[in-house]
């Protein structure tokens, strides 16, 4: 592969860390679709032909932005899952136990990042609708495989519960799970002070039990 002077000077070791992050703010403040790679290096003080040195093409940039954040969460959680399996010796994971390996990873990755930059992901997937090929693509690629496995080990441990509600509990599940992290300050205020949203084992523990007596519920 053969580049010009000014691409190669630009190659630096930041370069493409700045891409993302540029990237990551216009996706979320105007929409995949609207931002322009023009308006990204221009941002990033980069050239065109780095964003397809190190990503091939916009969505590629837009994969590599989800993935960066997502992949080690999900390892994390596919971990913690067969840890817990394993104690289980044979018998379903305990309901508490599936919603820590699920959750935890999450906040745990999250948390040392700002509200911000927290909202910009959920953000860009939102706006995805507006593109429903490529965030049907995205969330095949970051988080089908998750949720399968997720949902087999309710389904081993809630055997009476419907198929129906199942799905849909975990849907709700999941987007408790977002919002208590993207918009975790407020607590703060509404509380005056008495809740604290960096106590993040505390959050996680109080929103496990939430979610279970949910799932619980006839």
């Amino acid at each position: 592969m053969f580049m010009d002077d000014n691409v190669i000077t630009e190659l630096k070791p930041d370069t493409r860390n700045r891409l993302l992050n540029t990237a990551q703010w216009l996706f979320a403040k105007q929409g995949f679709k609207a931002t322009s790679l023009r308006q990204i290096t221009q941002k990033a003080e980069a050239n065109v032909a780095s964003v397809n040195y190190y990503f091939g093409s916009k969505e590629g940039m837009l994969n590599e932005l989800i993935r960066r954040r997502v992949e080690p969460v999900n390892k994390r959680r596919y971990a913690l899952l067969e840890k817990y399996r394993v104690e289980a010796a044979g018998q379903p994971i305990p309901l508490k136990k599936i919603f820590e390996a699920f959750l935890l990873p999450f906040f745990q990755s999250v948390a040392p990042y700002s509200e911000r930059d927290t909202m910009d992901l959920i953000q860009i997937i939102d706006r995805l609708t507006e593109q429903p090929r490529l965030r049907q693509a995205i969330l095949e690629e970051h988080f089908r495989k998750l949720s399968i496995t997720i949902l087999e080990a309710l389904r081993e441990t809630l055997p009476d519960l419907e198929e129906t509600e199942l799905h849909w509990r975990f849907h709700f599940s999941v987007s408790l799970m977002l919002s208590s992290m993207s918009t975790r300050q407020r607590v703060r205020n509404f509380s005056k002070g008495l809740c604290d949203p960096e106590d993040i084992e505390g959050m996680v523990k109080r929103l496990i039990n939430f979610i279970c007596a949910g799932f619980r519920k006839r």
